[in-house]
């Protein structure tokens, strides 16, 4: 996997996957995963992800869309109250 960062808020990012099966060495999966991050602000940000998914042992790919939000909520050691 690996990200590079577009602007202060924006990343963009890839990761490559490929597996084995230990019954079959000869049957194998690969997975391309493309990813479009934006950081809303320090506690929010939004991934958007295209999971592309081959198998030797079954004709045709899968292909889904993921969008994740990841929040931080409630008081931080940092801040007084």
């Amino acid at each position: 996997m690996g990200e590079i960062r577009l602007s202060e808020s924006w990343l963009m990012g890839a990761r490559l996957a490929r597996s084995s099966s230990p019954q079959d060495p000869d049957e194998t999966a690969w997975l391309i995963s493309p990813t479009l991050s934006w950081w809303q602000s320090e506690y929010v940000r939004l991934r958007l992800e295209y999971d592309l998914l081959g198998r030797s042992f079954v004709d045709g790919r899968e292909g889904r869309l993921l969008l994740q939000v990841t929040f931080a909520m409630g008081p931080h050691k940092h801040e007084t109250y």
